[in-house]
């Protein structure tokens, strides 16, 4: 059985943090703190300059970006880490986006059959969603997230300034993630965030995110709390994740510059949608909408006729498969979705072609 998961959002989430540090030395016997490059050096410092920490913590860092959530990574962290002296009452600090957050969730759930946890999310993504559902993983070669556990940290703390220190491509990718869990909630909550972020200006100029992430960080929260272990209603929170996981791995084979997540994500949810338009009647006006929104924020990701066929094997990779059927979440209306529905190559392949001729109408 799951432990229960504090979230702390807001202002209270610093106070909340604050002390859970002084408290930590008495409860456990070693901490460490994970972050990356850009985390040790951006945020790392507003959290010491601002708040007491144990001089004791041992910090553990690795490299920025997607190829660190490999078992390369876990074996020098694992390392390192019995090497401090880590045992079964260390405490492990996630201080990251949604690379740190999975990779770290992960290493703390298999080190010694599984060590305490919080994290402490830095971008936008982590905050909506890596970091909340007790969800961790590491990458099998270019297969997302293929190996991993459910298993909750004992905290997650939200500190919200931290989405004004990064560029803006994780911005953006981040808002993907709040863009879906909007269309899961209902459609007034959608055009609420539409109405609110109705251009890509107005994301990049956005000062305080408070209301968004608490907002996105519940509906979430909420799915998971009804369905952990994803037998059933949390599958929704995969919409939009079949065909953009496989754009992802796709642009990590072919690409020098690989696809950020929310980028692959929100192109995901337009195919996904051009499907549920055919096979679940998502109203075509309404798709016609969401997809105009979704293309004035994010750029087409480009492919040649000639690869779909390696797009649609790698979306035979997904998770949510059952005996080699490929399994999707298709959307009827906002917060009305089916899970488990079979789709057959042939149709795929129709609804890429679709979405191809959709990107003759954007430049690359």
């Amino acid at each position: 059985m799951q432990q229960a998961t504090h979230i702390f959002t807001g202002s209270g989430s610093i106070k909340a943090f604050e002390a859970f540090i002084r408290e930590a030395p008495n409860k456990y016997s070693s901490i460490f703190i994970l972050t990356d490059t850009n985390t040790r050096k951006h945020c790392l410092p507003v959290l010491s300059n601002t708040l007491w920490f144990p001089e004791s913590a041992v910090i553990l860092e690795v490299a920025p970006g997607e190829k660190s959530k490999s078992f390369f990574s876990c074996t020098r962290l694992w390392s390192e880490m019995a090497m401090h002296g880590a045992d079964r009452q260390s405490l492990l600090i996630c201080l990251g986006g949604g690379v740190v957050c999975d990779l770290g969730g992960f290493v703390a759930s298999t080190f010694q059959r599984g060590i305490n946890f919080v994290y402490l999310p830095t971008s936008l993504l982590a905050q909506v969603d890596a970091a909340i559902g007790g969800k961790t993983g590491v990458n099998l070669g270019n297969l997302k997230n293929y190996v991993g556990t459910f298993s909750e940290p004992r905290a997650i703390f939200i500190f919200t300034k931290f989405l004004l220190s990064l560029h803006f491509e994780e911005l953006l990718s981040g808002f993907a993630e709040v863009i879906k869990h909007a269309l899961l909630s209902s459609e007034k909550i959608f055009y609420k965030l539409a109405g609110r972020f109705p251009d890509i200006q107005s994301v990049r100029e956005c000062r305080n995110w408070d209301a968004v992430v608490s907002q996105s960080a519940n509906i979430k929260s909420k799915v998971v709390k009804a369905d952990f272990h994803e037998k059933g209603l949390r599958k929704i929170l995969n919409f939009g994740h079949t065909v953009g996981h496989a754009f992802e791995s796709h642009s990590l084979e072919n690409g020098s510059h690989p696809l950020p997540h929310g980028y692959a994500v929100a192109m995901g949810l337009i195919v996904e949608m051009i499907l549920s338009v055919r096979r679940a009647g998502l109203d075509e006006q309404f798709y016609n909408k969401i997809s105009d929104y979704l293309l004035s924020l994010f750029p087409f990701y480009f492919f040649e006729p000639d690869e779909i066929s390696e797009i649609i094997r790698l979306m035979g990779f997904d998770k949510k498969n059952q005996s080699g059927e490929i399994k999707m979440v298709l959307m009827q209306s906002p917060g009305d979705f089916l899970t488990n529905v079979t789709c057959l190559k042939q149709e795929i392949e129709f609804c890429l072609n679709q979405y191809l001729e959709m990107g003759e109408r954007h430049t690359p």
